[in-house]
């Protein structure tokens, strides 16, 4: 049976049952969603029990979310321009500014983004010994029409007749979760470096955080980082989870 907030509105809990799962012998994995409108709650300095956060809670998330979701129709999730004022794009696709349900409502800015997650991540590692930020990356839709159109030259709307025409979607009608449809942006397109375009694939590949997503450009990305003592470690994409050490 999944697991919803019938069951329990905790994170906690959430990831209890993922392990329940896994000691059953089933692969779960959690990717959270939306973060730009979580209010502060998805990167927390506390609990949901209003405790501070310690190092078990910190490894129980980071073995339970590998993945945070950095775009979606609702906005993107990278930062905010109160967060990077030095960042021209830092308010891409920032329309959408309200939390759900609260007629309107701004939520809080701290801890809801995931660049300033990652920099807190490595503060954690050196207080705590774990970063539960270690998050890979992905994109999402969040469509209510059973497809993803993320090209913006073929959007067609999220949410049906609200916003299926791009004259509805102009004239600041068609509310939608309290926002008109202009407000919404193309879903994103998530790549995944897998061997196989397969279910099991995809999964192991975003498990192993060998994922990036984008706004909508469908780019094909090759990264190479520098290591220590200038060891140039290169990641191919027709070799994943492999890497060559020159």
């Amino acid at each position: 049976m999944p697991f919803s907030t019938i069951d329990s509105d905790r994170a906690e809990d959430l990831w209890t049952y993922l392990e329940v799962q896994r000691n059953d012998g089933r692969e779960t994995f959690a990717i959270p969603h939306n973060s730009n409108l979580s209010n502060g709650l998805m990167f927390p300095t506390r609990n949901s029990y209003g405790q501070p956060i310690n190092k078990a809670w910190m490894e129980k998330r980071a073995k339970n979310e590998i993945a945070i979701e950095i775009l979606q129709t609702k906005g993107t999730s990278d930062t905010h321009p109160a967060l990077s004022p030095d960042d021209e794009f830092a308010d891409f696709e920032g329309e959408f500014k309200h939390m759900l349900g609260t007629g309107g409502v701004v939520g809080k800015v701290n801890n809801s983004f995931y660049r300033g997650a990652i920099i807190d991540g490595v503060g954690w590692q050196e207080l705590e010994g774990v970063n539960p930020h270690k998050f890979g990356v992905v994109t999402g839709a969040d469509a209510h029409t059973s497809f993803s159109d993320n090209e913006e030259f073929n959007y067609t709307g999220v949410h049906g007749v609200n916003d299926a025409s791009l004259e509805a979607r102009l004239s600041g009608a068609g509310q939608t979760a309290g926002e008109a449809a202009i407000m919404f942006g193309t879903p994103g397109a998530t790549a995944v470096w897998a061997p196989e375009n397969t279910r099991t694939e995809i999964f192991d590949g975003i498990q192993r955080k060998e994922s990036y997503g984008t706004s909508g450009p469908l780019i094909r990305l090759v990264v190479t980082s520098t290591a220590y003592r200038s060891s140039r470690v290169t990641t191919r994409m027709d070799t994943p989870g492999k890497k060559s050490m020159t």
